[in-house]
Parts: C-alpha cells; structure tokens; sequence
C-alpha cells in the first residue's frame, strides 16, 4: 500500500475527491445534517415495552381516526385547548411576600402589556360567537381590587388559599396562618382553530402543523420579544409555554454548536505547533471535515437510517480528538525515521516505515472505538442505537482517509515542502546539537533481532523535548517509585468502584438546562413551587376499549411516530343496557379513586355525558342496545360536549361505525417522577382495568390504559439507561482486550492494559458518583464511548513495548516512551482542548460530556504513564516471555510431532500385516490358473499392491487394485478379511507429497 501510495498518489486523489464532493453534494443538498427530532424524550421509547406499546396503541388510534376527520366522515368541532397555553410566572426578586399592594400594581401593568401584544386575539381562546372567552386569562389580582391594605390583602389570601379554584395561584408554602408568597402566575390560553392571513382554519386536526407554526412565528416571537423589553421594579417576570420552550432551545443548541468551531480552531492552532507545517495542519482538518458528508451519505442512503438528532452532534468532538491523534502518530513516525540514515535518503523507505508503524497503531484504536460505538448499537433506545451506527461510521470513514489521504500529504510535504522552507535549523542554527552518525546503536549486543528495521543505525539527534524527557527522566523516576504508585493507583480505584456501586437510576426528570436558565427556572416553579391546581402538570390515564394490538411490521425503526398499523378489536360493542351501566358504575370508581384529583374537569366519561344529553332530551337512560351507536353518533354531531368528545378522540367514529372510546382522567401523580415513584400508580390502575375486564362480558372486557403523555413508557426507558450501559461496556471490554491480544501479540501486556482500562472506567464513573448524577441520556451513553477513549493510549505503548528490540522491561519501556510518549500527549492535549469549549455550553448535556471526556482522558493519560508503566517496569515481560506467537509456534510443533508419530504407527501396523501375510502365505494352499477347484484361495501380500492412483484420478474413479499375477478365482485366508494396504511405488514418491492409506475389504470370491 505504501508503494502505491508513494507512486500514484496523484491516482489515488481523483477517486478520493470525487467522493467527497458527491456525498457532500448529495448530504449538504438533501438536509442530512437537519436536526428533525421535535420531540428528543419521546423517541427514546423503547418498543418492545409493553407499556410503549399500550402508549403507541393509543397514539395511532386516535391518528387513524383523526384521518377520517380530515376527510370530513365527521363533523369539525369547537375550538380546542392546545399546549399553546402560556404560563406568566411572576416572582419578587428579593425573595419577599409577592402580594403587597405596590407589587400588585406592577404586575396588573405587566398583564395589560401582555394583552396588547399585536395579534393575540387571533390565538385566544374564543366563545361561540367569536368572542374572546373569558378564560382565556386566568388570574389572582381581580379578588384584590377591595384590598387597599396590606392587612386586608393578607386576609383575602388567607381565604382564597384554602379554595380549589384559586390555592394554586400561590406558593406551595403559603397557608392561612402564613397569608405570604414570594411568586403567582397568570395563565393564558390559546385555542386551535386559527384565522391568519384570510384563511379560517375549520378546527384543531385542519391542518394543525400548519397552525402551530403561525403560532411559533408570530406569538411565540412576539411573547420572546415582549418578555425582553418589559420590566419592573421589584418583580421578575417569565412567559413559559411549550412553544417557547421549544423555540428557546432550538436557539441555545444553534449558539451551543457554535461552540465547535473553537473546538476545530483549538485542534487547528495545536496542530500546527505540533507538526510545525500550515500545509499538513490545513489540510489534515480539511480531511477531518470532509468524512462527514461521506459518513452522513453511508448512515441515510445506505444504513437507511433516518434519524438525526442533538445528540449526534457530540460525535463532532469526539472524530477531532481522535482524528488528532491519529495525524500525531503519522508525523512522529515521520519524523523518527528521519533518524534512520538509510531512511532519510529515501522518502519511499521512510514512507514504508512510517505506514507500517502508524497504521498498525491507529488500526488498533479506531477499531476498538469503533467497537465501542457497536455496542451502543445494539441499544434497545433508538437513538442511543442510531448514534453508535452514526459515529462507528464516521471513525471507520475518517480512519480510511486517514490511511490513504494523510500519507499522501506526507509524501507531497516531503518531496515539495519539508526541505524548501525555512526551518528552525535555517533560522537559527546554533540550537541543532552536531549529531554523531558514528554512535553505535546503545546494547547492541542484548538487542533481539525483531524488527523489519532494526539493522538500520538510529541516532538520537532527532528527538524532540518531550521524547527526551521521557526517554531520560520520567522512566527513571517511574522506576524509583514503581511500587508505591501501584497501591495508591489500586486503593484510589477501590475507593471509587464503592462510590460506582452508588449510581442509581434517575429519581427527577433529567433537566436540559441549568436551573438557572429563565425557561428552566419557570418550569421548576410551575412543577415544586406551587400549590397543584387543574391546569398544572399532572398524568393523564386513559382507560380505552376498541384496540386489540398493533401491527408494527413494514414500519421504520429509525421514525420514532411510525407506530404501525392498528387491529381493531372487532368483537367491541357496547349492545346492553348492562354495558352501559357498567361504563357508568367505573366512571364513579374512577372518580373516587385515592390517586385520582378532585375537582372540575379532572374526569372525562363520555358515559356520563351522553346520559345527561339523553334524559336533557326526555328520553331515558340506558338506551336501547340495538340503538346505541346510533344514538351515540347523533351525541357526537349535534351537542357541543359530544363533539369535543369525539375530536379529542374519546369517542371514536370512523363512518357511522364506532372504533373505540376512552376515559380520561387526572391523577395526582406528577409528571416526569422516577420508576419506583410511579410504579404505585400504574400497578394501581392497571388493577382498576384488569377488575372492569373480568366483571364484564365480551364486547367490552378487553380494555387497557396508559398515560396521556409518555410518563409509564419512560420507566422502562430508566430501566434501560442503566442495563443498556452494562451491556454496552460488557462487549465493548472484552472486544477490547481481543483486539489488546491481538495488537500486542502478549498475554501479560493485554492483561496489564485491560487492568489499566478497567481503572479507568471505575474512576470516572466514580466522578459521575461524585458530582450528584443519576444513569440518564448522558451518562448511558457515555460509559459505553469511555471505554473506546480508555484504550487508545494503553494500546499505543503497551504495542511499542512488545516490539521493542531490547530484551529487558527496563529498556524496552523506556524505548516505547520515546517513540510514542509524544504522540500520546499530544493526542490528549487535543481531545482534552477540544471537549474544554463543551464546559461553555448552556445545554447541561454538553457539559456534562465534557466533564466525561477530559475525565476519561486525564485518567487514560495518567494511568497510562504511571500505572501501567510502573506494572511493565516491575513485572513486565522479558525476550519472549507470554508471547503469544511463541506459544503459537509451540502448538504447531507439538501438533506436527503428533502426526509423526501417527505416522510411524501406521507404518508400524504395516509391518504387522507383512508378518501376518507371511504366516498365512506358509499355511494356505498354492493356487494355479488350470486348475479351478472352489476351496483353492489366493492370499494377496500387500507389498505386492499396486496402486493405479494418478490414471484412476484423471480418470474420475476410484483407483483400482491390480495384481502381477492375475486369477480367475480370487480367494482370501477367512482369517484376513480386512488388510490395510500401502502404496509403496516409489516412481510416484516425487509427484505425490502424501502418502495415501486406502481400507479395503477383501470378501470372499467365486
């Protein structure tokens, strides 16, 4: 490869560069780098959970049958509540009681601001004559417009913070005795459907997307820009909704990822230092750059995966440090084969050294790496999966250009740029010491005869200040110290594989911004801060009948909405009045349930509602089986309650032919809690089902509930963050020490450096420990991809330690610091710099990475060069010592002395049969060709055998047996029914290499 490189390498740019303008013609043109994922928790669901399942069951029911609304089978409905709803989140900046008649006054001007914001009418929500509703703004400060005192302030909210509709406009510690709070809020709803721009939308499923992004563009800026320009005195203020949040966090991963580009400048600026040339440095990124466009192509068109999310991004941070490291180890190993002299005067020769020796290295790193990213494939989280698929991509894509573009670099900088600028010799050269190229090479005599080049005299001249630091310094002092460094290393591990054991799952939602971010901060307020009221965050069950599965085969993995296809239950029919009291008696189960909220609006029984649309109408309650779905349809169609039912899809009709219903119900749970706060609940409500499935006949007993929103799906999503990195570190450890075996070719060097590795992991999960996290998003990931970066600096110098030509640990551990110490601490340099711009983000994610990585690294640097250096120098290997090709050499000669000696059996057993021929030749009787008497019999010596081997094989038959003396009657001794015969023809000993032993069996003839 290197010859090739070396020639054509003109030849081998065309196809190279054609590539990379085609992938990124076709990736950059076709949106592969958009980030599409609107919802990031919801498509970390896991499908083979039988709570996801429920979830989607729901979720594409209520699509099929929102299809056939488009398509007019079912009326349009009133205006809808949609998550438009816009939360003001008022707060005393000096932490005092809110409500003093000063304050008040500020924020009934902040409410009157806000009401003028152009346009808002046009979102709110409306009556039926088009009116604004008067809940459209729900506030506090009208029940204080008698309350001119504070005393009288202070008994009105000592009133209104015992009543249901009006304690959750105060905070969760304001109590009659102590009538204070430091925040309130003022709720705003938007409806769906919209007029804009001359165009009446009929409802909220009339195009919807459509309609949230109006809502996006013009209230949800307006509300930003609102929030900017106002301000107060003594009251903080906040516009928290859905859609801002959204827009909010879009902005901050765009200013985040702007972070990437001092990342690349870092890298950048680090490697021309290191490589001491703007034309390897300059294009060396440019080649780190263009693997993405390729790897992007390979992931969509040919993976077929469609999945790209923020969390692909990282994989940016990780191919530079990486990418890095691997230029590092091709410039040293430039570089030190100019300390070859026979090297130096041939670019070929030092392109063939420098091959050699870099792309073993970097095989063995990338791989490992790769492996890593693998095992987070085989994530049951898609996007954990995706993300191993998207990054094991993009190493293999960038190790390819790094083995064929950067030698080309290489040779192109050496033939035309190396000696034709100027240079630190040119400039100053009373710096370059005067080399000796007499120095005979150090121990020669010790030195084993084991590398391609190790007849070649090395003079040392050409090191550089931190090769010899190494060569001369650090392994002597690491020498000294050896076994100290060995037990606080080990005791320091022992420590932190007890604060490992104290990792648990996640006991609170996992925050992507910091608390103190205004967005974050208004929701931690909305959720721990204030009493619960009905439009505050609670999970919604819905209890549902009409589903009996879902068929999700032909459905795209890598699309987290592509639920699969429904099997409608056909046995559902509601066709008894007996059934329609059963719906009835659960509806006041439900409602007297400990784990579901009192008040208005927190029980949705379509039963309910369609018995006071009956008997409203003079007509009694239960109707007629045959005539319920009749009558139910009519309910959707003409009363304004069954028609919000039916477009909220608590009454599904498809055609006249009813689909499914639901119960919707609040609980007190609280959203986003972790697994072991949730299991009460779901265990609760699945009980309530299961009992309403065997009280009830067919028709209606094969019900199932779920939550509203993901909440029971995400705990086994939690479940899964915890075993999925023990899975993933599992296979990516023992791929590790297969490929450490394999690349060090020694079982003690592969068992030191799979130690080393092991203390990496524990110390930095330790960090985890330490700094309060929990096993989410972050950190499953993470602990797979630490393993790859936890091998890359072990593997470079437990390599270079087995190819040393020095026979003693010493020696040879000090002879792999020299060579690719440098290379090792450049390549942390680079990786530590660029995941430092990661500690700048706002994005909590971003930080946290970043703490891992320059965790990972720092221990994988310090490790490397105290750790395992101090374990080579104390009992590392010597000559041949645990060599695994010894030991192979070994195998194949005992295996081959076996078959000798199988060999001389057989020849021995020969030999046998010879006697036996003999004896039986002296008992039988002569047989001659006049005479034909049946009891005459021949006795065939095998010696006398011959073989027609080559004429039977190209003949395609299996050779026959000839005998000089041909008989009519062939006969064998009774005793001799089966004889092992030789060919002993020695003109065929030179055209066939192995002798051939043939069974026949010889029977009696007539």
């Amino acid at each position: 490869m290197s010859k090739l490189i070396y020639h054509w390498w003109w030849a081998l740019l065309i196809p190279i560069v054609t590539i990379i303008v085609v992938c990124s013609i076709i990736s950059i043109g076709g949106g592969y780098f958009k980030v599409e994922d609107k919802n990031p928790a919801a498509s970390f669901l896991m499908d083979s959970s039988e709570k996801t399942t429920n979830y989607h069951k729901r979720m594409q029911a209520e699509i099929d049958v929102e299809k056939a609304n488009v398509l007019g089978e079912i009326p349009k409905s009133t205006q809808l509540i949609t998550d438009w709803r816009t939360f003001l989140v008022f707060k005393s900046k000096d932490g005092g009681n809110i409500f003093t008649p000063e304050r008040i006054e500020q924020m009934k001007a902040l409410e009157e601001s806000f009401m003028k914001i152009e346009n808002l009418g046009n979102f709110s929500l409306k009556t039926a004559d088009g009116q604004t509703n008067s809940r459209f703004k729900t506030s506090i400060f009208a029940a204080f417009n008698s309350a001119t005192t504070q005393a009288q302030l202070d008994a009105t909210i000592s009133q209104l913070v015992q009543g249901t509709s009006t304690s959750f406009f105060f905070s969760s510690k304001t109590t009659p005795e102590k009538p204070t709070s430091f925040l309130t809020r003022t709720i705003f709803t938007f409806a769906a459907p919209i007029e804009w721009d001359g165009k009446k939308y009929n409802d909220k499923t009339d195009d919807f997307e459509k309609q949230n992004e109006i809502f996006e563009e013009e209230m949800g800026q307006k509300i930003r820009e609102w929030t900017d320009d106002e301000s107060t005195k003594d009251i903080e203020f906040i516009a928290y909704s859905g859609v801002i949040d959204d827009l909010e966090l879009e902005d901050v991963i765009m200013k985040d990822f702007t972070l990437a580009i001092i990342s690349i400048c870092f890298v950048y600026f680090y490697l021309m230092v290191h490589l001491r040339s703007i034309f390897l440095s300059s294009f060396g990124m440019l080649q780190v750059i263009s693997a993405f466009p390729v790897a992007m192509t390979i992931y969509r068109d040919i993976f077929q995966v469609n999945f790209y999310n923020q969390l692909h991004m990282l994989v940016v941070f990780i191919v530079l440090g990486i990418s890095a490291d691997n230029f590092f180890i091709y410039t040293d190993c430039w570089k030190q084969a100019r300390n070859f002299p026979k090297l130096n005067k041939d670019i070929s020769y030092r392109l063939a050294f420098t091959y050699r020796r870099a792309v073993k290295a970097i095989s063995v790193t990338s791989s490992t790496t790769s492996m890593a990213f693998i095992a987070t494939a085989f994530s049951k989280l898609m996007p954990i999966s995706s993300f191993g698929i998207w990054a094991c991509i993009l190493v293999i894509v960038n190790y390819c250009f790094t083995s064929t573009v950067f030698p080309i670099l290489l040779v192109i900088h050496g033939k035309y740029i190396e000696d034709k600028i100027c240079t630190r010799k040119q400039v100053c050269p009373c710096l370059i010491k005067k080399e000796n190229n007499n120095q005979p090479p150090a121990n020669s005599q010790n030195q084993r005869p084991k590398r391609q080049l190790s007849s070649f005299h090395e003079v040392e001249t050409g090191y550089g200040i931190i090769e010899k630091f190494f060569n001369e310094y650090w392994v002597k002092w690491m020498n000294i110290v050896k076994i100290p460094v060995i037990i606080i290393v080990t005791c320091w591990v022992a420590f932190c594989v007890y604060r490992t054991t104290q990792i648990g799952p996640l006991t609170e939602p996992e925050q992507f911004l910091p608390d103190e971010y205004p967005m974050q901060e208004a929701e931690n307020h909305l959720r721990y801060d204030f009493k619960q009221g009905p439009n505050d965050e609670a999970v919604k069950i819905r209890f549902i009948w009409g589903i009996n599965g879902i068929d999700r085969d032909g459905t795209n993995h890598w699309n987290p909405v592509d639920y699969g296809t429904i099997n409608w239950d056909d046995d559902f029919l509601i066709d008894t009045e007996a059934k329609q009291t059963a719906f009835i008696t659960f509806c006041q189960t439900i409602r007297g349930h400990k784990y579901i909220r009192g008040g208005d609006e927190t029980l949705f029984c379509f039963m309910n509602e369609f018995k006071t649309w009956v008997e409203n109408n003079g007509e009694t309650f239960p109707v007629p089986g045959d005539k319920f779905t009749s009558k139910l349809l009519e309910f959707t169609e003409n009363d304004a309650t069954g028609k919000t039912y039916r477009n909220e899809k608590l009454i599904g009709f498809i055609g006249d032919k009813l689909k499914m219903v639901q119960i919707k119900a609040v609980s007190t749970a609280i959203p986003w809690k972790q697994r072991s706060y949730n299991v009460p609940f779901v265990d609760a409500f699945n009980g309530l089902i299961g009992d309403f499935n065997s009280d009830n006949d067919d028709g209606i007993n094969n019900a199932f509930q779920t939550s509203e929103d993901f909440n029971w799906p995400w705990m086994d999503t939690e479940k899964e963050f915890v075993s999925g990195a023990i899975q993933g570190m599992g296979i990516a450890i023992s791929f590790a020490f297969v490929i450490l075996v394999i690349a060090t070719t020694n079982l003690i060097i592969a068992f030191f450096s799979s130690l080393t590795i092991t203390y990496i992991i524990l110390s930095v999960m330790a960090i985890m420990e330490m700094c309060g996290w929990e096993f989410g998003v972050t950190e499953s990931v993470s602990c797979v991809i630490l393993v790859g970066f936890s091998v890359d600096y072990v593997v470079h110098l437990g390599e270079y330690y087995t190819e040393s030509n020095f026979p003693d640990r010493f020696n040879r551990i000090r002879e792999a610091l020299k060579q690719i110490g440098v290379s090792i601490f450049g390549g942390a340099v680079t990786t530590l710099g660029a995941a430092v711009a990661l500690y700048f983000c706002t994005i909590i994610f971003f930080n946290k990475f970043a703490i891992l990585i320059t965790s990972t690294i720092s221990y994988s640097l310090v490790y490397t060069l105290t750790f395992f250096t101090c374990c080579c120098l104390l009992v590392g290997p010597e000559n041949d010592t645990a060599d695994v090709k010894v030991y192979l050499a070994k195998l194949m000669a005992y295996c081959k002395s076996k078959k000798s000696d199988s060999k001389k059996t057989e020849e021995k057993d020969l030999e046998n049969n010879v006697e036996k021929y003999d004896e039986c030749k002296k008992t039988a009787p002569k047989h001659t060709s006049q005479t034909s008497n049946s009891n005459d019999v021949m006795v065939i010596n095998p010696k006398e055998l011959k073989i027609d081997v080559e004429n039977s094989k190209e003949a395609g038959k299996t050779p026959s047996v000839s005998q000089e003396e041909p008989s009519k009657n062939l006969q064998v001794n009774p005793s001799m029914e089966k004889i092992e015969v030789e060919s002993i023809n020695n003109q065929d000993k030179n055209q066939f290499s192995i002798v051939k032993y043939i069974h026949y069996t010889v029977f009696y003839l007539q």
